[in-house]
């Protein structure tokens, strides 16, 4: 942990200890352009819309919460000069949190909350108490800003394939279904057709030897075979058309599946996947930025 954030520098100047002796103010509560913890939004989790741009959180603690937190980390034994800078720097990295509407925002002040941290672990690393809350704090954020990059990443993937009509694609899986079932059922359909007129042809043998055997029976033969003539050209008739049908929905089936792999389908999945990242990321970083605000309220 110490090794990672003493890697990311800083251009700023923290007081020596021969300063620290020359200040005098010890006051916990010195403002610092905090925002007021009285004045809090509304409380809300909705996810935030891009034309309509909310920060990550409502608010962040103020002064004397940072004061609080330095305190507990720091003890009453650190110089009041070394403190308030400590203090400055801790409340920069919250106004910087705050000031944030999406995780892209927060990505801007990566390398300059990052170089602050580091900054600020060796002053803190010198302790003899207080190491473990700040680790905690550091480790917090670092891993904000791997779901914000995370998240990023994401929101690029998407905006990527934003060409791609989801709705579209759905609409032919849809389609396509519908016409895979329909091909499904004529085709069981016309198999009993098939069965039916086959079983129709047997008749005709009786029909044949009814004829042979007596001329006396030649009325009823004839009714046979009128009846037999009927309901073969119907059972024909209604084969033809549903093999028609058929030839229709085979030809459909292939045009729609043409236009799925056309549109894209494949993508799918993972722009699905991707959107529903995005949103668990990002509702992760408002609660991880929660557990820094739980974190310096503790109370000792």
């Amino acid at each position: 942990m110490n090794e990672g954030l003493s890697e990311q520098g800083s251009t700023m100047n923290f007081p020596s200890e021969a300063d620290d002796a020359q200040e005098v103010s010890n006051e916990p509560n010195d403002a610092i352009g905090a925002p007021d913890v009285n004045n809090k939004p509304n409380e809300t989790d909705d996810i935030v819309e891009d034309d309509c741009p909310l920060p990550l959180v409502e608010y962040l603690p103020s002064s004397p919460y940072v004061q609080n937190f330095i305190h507990r980390i720091l003890g009453p034994s650190v110089a009041p000069r070394r403190r308030r800078f400590i203090a400055e720097e801790m409340q920069d990295i919250f106004d910087r949190i705050s000031f944030s509407k999406s995780p892209i925002d927060l990505l801007a002040h990566r390398d300059h909350i990052l170089g602050a941290l580091g900054l600020l672990w060796p002053m803190i690393n010198t302790l003899k108490s207080g190491r473990i809350e700040f680790q905690e704090f550091a480790t917090i954020i670092q891993h904000i800003f791997e779901l914000a990059t995370s998240f990023s990443r994401n929101v690029a993937f998407v905006g990527e394939y934003a060409h791609v009509d989801v709705d579209r694609i759905n609409a032919l899986i849809t389609q396509y279904e519908q016409c895979f079932a329909t091909i499904k059922t004529m085709s069981l359909r016309l198999t009993e057709l098939n069965s039916e007129l086959a079983d129709a042809n047997a008749i005709e043998v009786d029909v044949e030897k009814a004829e042979k055997e007596a001329e006396e029976a030649t009325k009823r033969a004839h009714e046979m075979r009128q009846q037999f003539e009927s309901k073969t050209s119907a059972l024909k008739a209604r084969a033809k058309d549903l093999q028609q049908s058929l030839d229709q929905q085979f030809d459909m089936e292939i045009g729609l599946r043409h236009a799925r792999i056309d549109a894209n389908e494949a993508i799918l999945p993972k722009l699905i996947e991707a959107r529903n990242l995005g949103f668990s990321q990002e509702k992760e970083i408002r609660q991880l930025v929660s557990s820094l605000i739980s974190l310096c309220s503790r109370v000792e």
